[in-house]
């Protein structure tokens, strides 16, 4: 018998999300400040890098803090195809949620693009995403419902025992 994360498609998850279809991106030519702003005043982390319709690479925070930062020609003058992460990992849309978060586990990344079965982008998943659905799936199961008292009481014995050691 198939668990609910391994029922439930990655699609349905994008769907699901509260702007499913919030896709952020830019373009290899556009220069790494204008990129980071893009970014910041989205509050997120990845955006896809594409050209046209053509999904050719991803740009993260830690693209920009590890590659560009460092780099001689800081800040103007680099643009995002110089320091985007070309090798893009991806879900698509038919796989199942475990698995999804398998692969971010495996690949030790935070966002991943979602592609359809003709392989066009319809959204990104982040870690995120797929930890709060396992969380509400896993709050369905009395087991763990019932699992919630006890471990509410051996967290404020913790918490009492390391104010009292601070004293």
């Amino acid at each position: 018998m198939q668990s609910g994360i391994e029922k439930i498609s990655v699609e349905f998850l994008v769907e699901s999300k509260n702007q499913p279809r919030r896709i952020i991106s830019v373009s290899p030519k556009d220069d790494v400040l204008s990129a980071a702003k893009v970014l910041k005043n989205a509050n997120i982390g990845l955006a896809l890098v594409m050209d046209g319709d053509k999904l050719v690479g991803v740009l993260s925070e830690r693209d920009i803090v590890r590659r560009w930062i460092n780099s001689p020609i800081f800040p103007k003058t680099m643009l995002v195809e110089d320091i985007m992460t070309k090798k893009v990992e991806f879900v698509t849309a038919l796989d199942n949620v475990r698995d999804c978060y398998l692969r971010f586990n495996a690949i030790g990344c935070r966002h991943l693009p979602v592609l359809d079965p003709m392989m066009q982008v319809i959204g990104v998943l982040s870690i995120r995403d797929v930890a709060d659905y396992m969380v509400r799936e896993l709050s369905k199961n009395p087991v763990v419902l019932n699992a919630r008292k006890p471990a509410k009481k051996i967290t404020k014995k913790i918490l009492k025992k390391s104010r009292s050691a601070k004293r």
